[in-house]
């Protein structure tokens, strides 16, 4: 269960903090580098979009698994 957790909440919020913080600088190489899969192909007020969307399919996904089980 813990690890559920972390990877469902902990995991996408630091990767949400970590893109806010550097909003500004999201075209700096080394940050689409290191990141850049979490927003490339986004527009820059929607860089939060792709986090957003893939924790929402392993929420469903978990729920399907355990309901099923």
């Amino acid at each position: 269960m813990p690890i559920i957790v972390i990877w469902v909440i902990g995991f996408p919020l630091f990767i949400f903090r970590l893109l806010s913080k550097n909003k500004d600088n999201l075209g700096d190489k080394d940050l689409i580098i290191k990141y850049g899969l979490f927003y490339i192909g986004l527009t820059d007020k929607g860089y939060y979009w792709e986090i957003i969307a893939v924790n929402t399919r392993k929420v469903l996904f978990i729920i399907c698994a355990v309901s099923v089980s």
